[in-house]
């Protein structure tokens, strides 16, 4: 069986995309910060797409920004599962807030995970943001923090 292509893009950040890779991704607020019940439509909205567009390993939603580890599904490419993301929670945000207009920026930040110990290190990075960014001083005291197992 022939290995999977890597596919390279670039628009400001490069990205790289591998069949069956599993993805290290960061997006940001195009300004301000989200609300509480902000942060929960977005990470509802993430949450709800586990199994059936990609497999979910880990998920963060801070105030300005997500992190997430997760693999598309077969078939599923990379920018298509980014479009579903972002473009669904900027039109659940922007309906919350009776506003139109861009709510993320434009690009996101996406790295491939090349091992287990690579894995385990993003998800670490995952789950203790909120710790680190002074929101919390217990991860368990976060609402909006998924902790999944690796493959």
């Amino acid at each position: 069986m022939p290995e999977p292509e890597l596919q390279r893009t670039k628009r400001h950040l490069p990205h790289w995309e591998l069949q069956g890779g599993t993805y290290f991704i960061t997006f940001r607020l195009k300004s301000g910060e989200m609300t509480q019940a902000e942060r929960k439509l977005v990470f509802d909205h993430i949450m709800g797409g586990d199994r059936t567009f990609y497999r979910l390993f880990a998920l963060v939603v801070m105030p300005d920004h997500v992190h997430l580890l997760a693999r598309p599904n077969q078939g599923v490419a990379l920018s298509r599962m980014m479009k579903g993301i972002k473009g669904v929670t900027a039109n659940l945000i922007n309906q919350s807030r009776n506003t139109k207009g861009p709510i993320w920026l434009g690009e996101s930040y996406d790295r491939i995970i090349r091992d287990e110990a690579e894995a385990v290190e993003k998800q670490n990075y995952i789950w203790e943001n909120p710790v680190r960014a002074g929101i919390i001083t217990s991860l368990r005291d976060y609402a909006f923090v998924y902790r999944g197992a690796l493959w």
